[in-house]
């Protein structure tokens, strides 16, 4: 016997099913990027050169000594408005 989700699936074209895959890929790094460990901290401490907003996600950065201090910026800093990503 065949469920309804195989059903649909069988019926599917094939741009249909890779639309499905697409969309199924974007949730699932929407999903990702939520988890606690990968948010910043929000501060108005900083301003977007972009849109002049201080709305923005502070991510510290640590090489762990892995490579030389002066190739890793301190703390990654994206704006909340507009996206953009600086360093400091």
């Amino acid at each position: 016997m065949v469920d309804n989700g195989q059903l649909g699936e069988a019926l599917m074209s094939e741009d249909e099913r890779m639309a499905k895959a697409r969309k199924k890929e974007r949730l699932d790094r929407a999903i990702e990027q939520l988890r606690p460990d990968l948010m910043g901290m929000q501060s108005d401490e900083y301003r977007c050169g972009a849109c002049k907003s201080t709305r923005c996600n502070l991510f510290h950065t640590n090489s762990m000594g892995a490579v030389h201090l002066t190739a890793v910026p301190d703390m990654i800093i994206e704006c909340l408005d507009c996206g953009l990503r600086f360093t400091l």
